[in-house]
């Protein structure tokens, strides 16, 4: 297709002169200027008044171009598209020939078939050159969906010999979300235990090492010996036996004894007290 034709696309589908989908009456004759009209060729009306061609479309829209000869005539043609009322062309000649000149767009169709009628109405000393049509065909919607857009389905197998995309070999998605609220449930729940196992153990620790400083106290016994006197020597003695057995206090049947000697010469002040541990 030469330069002077306007390339086809998916919008827009030309249609030349020589097409023989177009349906010429006696009258025409086929002329044309290599470069100038689209693949060199045209149809001209030979100036016979009353020269047709129609052409039959699928589509929702169309346009007519053609050659107006240099001339000081007006040369004209009406259009009538579906039966419908005619439309005219007027040019006033300017003795200048003008190429791939608008003679015709259709206002918007409906999808469908149409058939649209070219009648030539100028005088017998006005031609008219018909070079193409182009006409808006109906988009599939296959056609309005880009390639990338098209879905595409891989299967490779594993080595289990299942195909990836089998559904056979994938689990459903209402499982997974099952197992992964177990997981977090049993969590929960193990979590709850420690801590409660944890508390327990700190309370009785706690409730031990209390029940060792809560005593009851008895009265304290005074009492003077002297010195110089065996009774001193046994008391003092008793009292530093019963401190030595744990540090600085004794125990004796369960009794917490705590004794303190004081020196005021010339006497010697021996002081116990007997604490019992208090039930809790």
């Amino acid at each position: 297709m030469s330069s002077a034709c306007p390339p086809n696309t998916t919008s827009q589908i030309l249609v030349d002169d020589t097409n023989p989908r177009i349906i010429y009456s006696d009258g025409w004759i086929e002329a044309g200027v290599v470069g100038s009209e689209c693949d060199g060729t045209v149809h001209g009306s030979n100036s016979i008044p009353g020269a047709t061609a129609s052409f039959s479309f699928e589509g929702t829209g169309i346009e007519v171009y053609g050659t107006v000869p240099a001339t000081n005539f007006t040369p004209t043609a009406s259009f009538q598209m579906d039966n419908q009322v005619n439309s005219t062309f007027s040019f006033s000649g300017d003795n200048v020939v003008h190429y791939r000149t608008l003679y015709y767009t259709s206002p918007s169709l409906a999808a469908g078939n149409h058939t649209l009628s070219m009648t030539v109405t100028s005088n017998s000393s006005t031609k008219l050159y018909l070079d193409y049509f182009v006409y808006s065909p109906i988009l599939s919607t296959s056609s309005t969906i880009p390639q990338s857009a098209a879905s595409t389905t891989v299967t490779s197998t594993t080595s289990t010999g299942l195909a990836v995309g089998d559904s056979s070999s994938q689990s459903h998605p209402a499982s997974q979300v099952g197992v992964v609220i177990g997981g977090i449930s049993g969590g929960i729940v193990v979590g709850i235990a420690l801590g409660i196992l944890s508390m327990c153990i700190l309370l009785r620790r706690s409730h031990k090492i209390q029940s060792l400083f809560h005593y009851k106290s008895e009265n304290i016994t005074q009492f003077t010996i002297d010195p110089y006197s065996n009774t001193a020597s046994l008391a003092t003695d008793a009292a530093f036996m019963a401190a030595s057995s744990t540090g600085s206090n004794a125990t004796t049947g369960g009794n917490l004894i705590i004794g303190t000697i004081m020196q005021t010469a010339p006497h010697q002040t021996v002081s116990f007290q007997r604490i019992q541990p208090e039930k809790i």
